[in-house]
């Protein structure tokens, strides 16, 4: 009996010491995949669109974090765990997040390995250091969501479930679209749920937590309900808007996509595995999501969002699916076939997809922080340095509060301003009730900054007020520049920027509002003359049933205002259906803000675009007149 009892404990040991090992081996591996595929971080700030948003995030956080709160942008207020840079703590916040994040994703793969009954341990490991090769912050909360809610689904277990709802919230504090993908994953798992159960009183319970965590989480966040509703309902307008305002057109090879698309679409019915089909489901939208944002945006920095989240995708399927070799070469195929239409259309800026091979040099740079944040800094200040401003300038502005139109914040960090951003933040690239948002900006009252440097950007025909994507800057947000021309005057000029500062009293009467009239696409209108004040155009346009499918499932077309002077001249520039609604600039057209030179005037404007039948052919106009203050004549 004694013998026996001793051979008992020997095994149970035994036992207790090979599972102490297979831990200890399980961790020695996520380690040395996460070192080996440890990012590099490029976190300095320069002048420039996207630099000028990642300082004006990192600089609210660290210094003003109840106005970036209220800021209505695809970025949240935890921003910088995912864009930091060297300004207070940030970056080192930042460092410690993502990595305590990859390090849990690695291990979730090899949890959902473990569960699926995986035994080929090589496979698991390949997987691990591919997918985490590629991916970064935003991937690793929606590629660890999906895993979650794959455990929740094989285990029954509330555990994994709420970690997903906790990690979704977290996503949608970083970037709208990342919380959206990460929310549909969860949304898709409580309705799997109900389906498979029919378990009322579990749906309940499911809803219950997504609330609670939901609540909590935006009270922390965010310190008041109300400013996190706000928030909450810009995520939803924001969600809508991207695709009208940001897309690129190159022309896409659709003999590699067609095939690339009807194996995303094939592949479950081909492979019958439940699993898979849940994992499918589950990956829906963040999928769709993806090919949206992708084919939206179709520049080299957009371009590798579907790319990267194949990685996530394909990586979890071949750890579901018991058929590795089919799912494999699906998975490489569909990569190839993407990445194939990236290099044949030559996507703006493409110069390949570039990865340090071993990620030990990156880990070793961020363990020297003071002397990595030293050189950081320093870099940084060199690369806004040249927007510092004449002592003239900045003595004018003093300790007064300033903001830059449309976007260029480096000016305020060169030359340490008191910063005062409008709500709207930077250009609002995205479709917004002006009713709402840009109508808040730059009015006559304490919350507006009392100067504003509105720098100048070249467009593609030689001018100064030139936006993205051949756009005019006067079309781009019609509110917002109604209010700086009312609100504010014009102090000074260079051939960088003007200078304006809020004024005492509007400048402008009333707006008066012509007759609605009705033309066509490729129809002149004719502009009336005003010999002062400013003429706009209100655009009203709407697609067809074919153009909404197109614009839902791909994106919106392009549209254009071509201006005709009265020597003949005509200049074309695009422009955003939302926005026109709004008004189209007309006149007095201004090209060289910066210099007394007078530009012609507009006698006809043509509205254009590339897919007529996508769009109904009648448009609806009024034009709009400003008329200047009488005694400001």
């Amino acid at each position: 009996m004694k013998y026996k009892y001793l051979k008992q404990m020997k095994l149970q040991n035994l036992t207790q010491n090979k599972s102490l090992a297979g831990h200890i081996e399980r961790m020695a591996i996520i380690g040395i995949i996460f070192l080996f595929t440890f990012p590099a971080y490029y976190v300095d700030y320069d002048i420039g669109l996207d630099s000028s948003y990642v300082w004006g995030l990192n600089w609210l956080f660290a210094n003003d974090y109840e106005t970036l709160k209220q800021l209505i942008y695809p970025f949240g207020p935890l921003a910088f765990l995912k864009i930091p840079t060297v300004i207070s703590n940030n970056l080192l916040i930042s460092i410690l997040f993502c990595s305590t994040l990859k390090l849990g994703f690695i291990w979730l793969l090899f949890k959902l390995s473990d569960i699926m009954g995986n035994t080929d341990k090589l496979a698991t490991i390949l997987i691990a250091f591919i997918v985490s090769f590629f991916t970064g912050v935003d991937f690793h909360l929606i590629g660890s969501c999906l895993i979650l809610n794959l455990i929740y689904y094989k285990k029954k277990n509330s555990i994994p479930f709420i970690v997903s709802v906790l990690l979704a919230f977290i996503g949608l504090f970083i970037k709208v679209s990342i919380g959206i993908s990460a929310l549909s994953i969860v949304a898709v798992s409580v309705l799997i749920g109900l389906l498979y159960s029919k378990n009322w009183i579990l749906l309940i319970k499911q809803i219950g937590i997504i609330a609670f965590i939901g609540f909590i989480s935006g009270i922390l966040v965010f310190g008041n309900l109300i400013i996190y509703f706000q928030f909450l309902i810009g995520a939803y307008k924001l969600s809508g808007g991207y695709g009208e305002s940001l897309s690129l057109h190159p022309a896409n090879n659709w003999i590699l996509l067609v095939p690339f698309l009807v194996l995303m679409v094939v592949f479950p019915f081909i492979c019958k595995e439940k699993d898979v089909r849940i994992a499918y489901l589950l990956s829906a939208f963040p999928l769709f999501a993806a090919w949206k944002h992708t084919f939206i945006r179709e520049d080299i920095f957009h371009y590798t969002i579907l790319v990267t989240f194949l990685f996530v995708f394909w990586g979890i399927i071949i750890i579901v699916s018991s058929k590795k070799t089919l799912t494999l070469l699906v998975a490489a195929v569909t990569i190839l076939l993407l990445y194939g239409n990236m290099w044949r259309i030559e996507t703006p800026y493409y110069s390949g997809i570039e990865r340090e091979v071993v990620g030990i040099n990156n880990f070793r740079n961020v363990l020297k922080h003071k002397n990595f944040k030293k050189n950081i800094l320093t870099m940084s200040e060199n690369n806004i340095s040249r927007n510092r401003l004449s002592p003239e300038i900045r003595a004018i502005i003093g300790n007064a509060s300033v903001d830059a139109y449309p976007w260029e914040f480096s000016y305020i960090a060169a030359n340490q301003f008191n910063w005062k951003p409008r709500k709207t933040f930077g250009i609002s690239l995205f479709p917004l009730s002006g009713k709402n948002t840009e109508n808040a900006d730059y009015t006559l009252n304490a919350s507006s900054p009392d100067f504003v440097i509105f720098h100048l950007l070249n467009d593609h025909l030689g001018a100064k007020f030139g936006s993205l994507d051949q756009r005019y800057i006067l079309n781009d947000e019609p509110s917002v520049i109604y209010n700086l021309l009312n609100n504010y005057r014009l102090l000074e000029k260079t051939d960088e920027f003007l200078l304006f500062k809020r004024d005492t009293a509007p400048r402008f009467e009333k707006t008066d509002l012509g007759e609605e009239q009705h033309y066509q696409f490729d129809e002149w209108i004719d502009v009336p003359y005003k010999e002062e004040g400013i003429t706009r155009l209100k655009v009203f346009s709407s697609n067809t049933f074919l153009g909404k499918l197109n614009k839902f499932f791909y994106k919106e077309i392009e549209y254009f205002i071509d201006y005709q002077f009265e020597d003949g001249t005509i200049l074309t520039y695009r422009y955003v259906p939302a926005t026109a609604a709004e008004g189209l600039w007309c006149n007095p057209f201004l090209r060289q803000p910066n210099t007394d030179e007078k530009e012609g005037r507009i006698t006809k404007v043509r509205l254009r675009n590339t897919n007529p039948i996508c769009v109904k052919k009648t448009l609806k106009v009024q034009f709009q007149y400003i008329k200047p203050q009488s005694e400001r004549h």
